[in-house]
């Protein structure tokens, strides 16, 4: 069975859920591992599950083998084109190897579920980790969370606190947009980047369409203790750095992101720059 360009075989070590709006309730999730997405779960083509008091725990994701790539995203959830609910629940000790140690969401431009939307509330998503599959592989990004293209993660009352990846730390967003409410981002570590806490990103490479870049809004949030080794301790923003090839013409415009903080508090990051 293949979803989209997935095998099947590919993703889910908990369980694959497509098209599917199920619910779980008080449900233990843990140990269990994918070959390259959603070490617990793995979710596509329009799934609305709800998670309600779930511990999703010490899955791993991109566990690898021959034929599967050196890749592996979201160690505890993966979202393709899906608007998960995760409710009154932890997603702590997951593992990945390459983006989202936590919580992998992903949407798709014009799709027919419309925009991803993940919803977050009164949870944790603390000790995940993303690595590098190896030295010679892509840098890992988001250790909690990583957003991707036309998708919306909003964080009411979460915990997201000693997170680790290369860049991204804590949250880390391409293309997508973060609406975080009442929330604690602590002790997270970009370990070889920037965004110890948060990472925000864009690339849109000629001819492709343009895209929209990141946007990071913050309401009664505390983001402390963050550290990266690079550049933004707390939040590190950048919009388009492609524009035209290597010799950018007089007209060329490039996407802008957007960071807004409300009643927030920013204390105690570090990084050298």
């Amino acid at each position: 069975l293949t979803i989209g360009t997935i095998p099947l075989t590919l993703g889910g070590g908990g369980g694959a859920l497509i098209r599917s709006n199920a619910t779980f309730t008080g449900c233990i999730i843990r140990n269990n591992t994918a070959r390259r997405f959603g070490g617990g779960v793995f979710m596509s083509q329009g799934s609305r599950p709800v998670f309600t008091r779930c511990d999703i725990v010490s899955n791993a994701s991109g566990t690898g083998g021959a034929g599967v790539g050196n890749t592996g995203a979201g160690g505890g959830i993966h979202s393709l084109d899906s608007s998960p609910s995760i409710l009154g629940s932890r997603v702590n000790g997951n593992s990945s190897k390459f983006a989202a140690g936590g919580i992998f969401h992903m949407g798709a431009f014009d799709s027919p579920f419309g925009t991803a939307r993940l919803y977050v509330e009164d949870s944790e998503v603390n000790d995940n980790i993303s690595t590098q599959f190896s030295p010679a592989e892509n840098p890992s990004e988001g250790g909690g969370f990583h957003v991707e293209d036309n998708a919306v993660a909003t964080l009411i009352r979460v915990g997201v606190l000693r997170n680790r990846a290369n860049t991204g730390g804590g949250l880390n967003a391409y293309r997508s947009r973060y609406d975080v409410f009442e929330s604690v981002i602590d002790s997270n570590q970009a370990t070889n980047g920037f965004g110890g806490g948060i990472a925000a990103t864009s690339n849109n490479p000629a001819p492709s369409p343009i895209r929209p870049a990141s946007v990071v809004n913050l309401t009664q949030t505390l983001l402390r203790n963050n550290t990266a080794t690079t550049a933004g301790g707390g939040i590190a923003a950048t919009g388009d750095n492609y524009c035209g090839g290597s010799t950018p013409t007089p007209s060329c415009t490039s996407v802008k992101a957007s960071v807004s903080l409300t009643n927030s508090v920013l204390d105690s990051n570090q990084s050298p720059s």
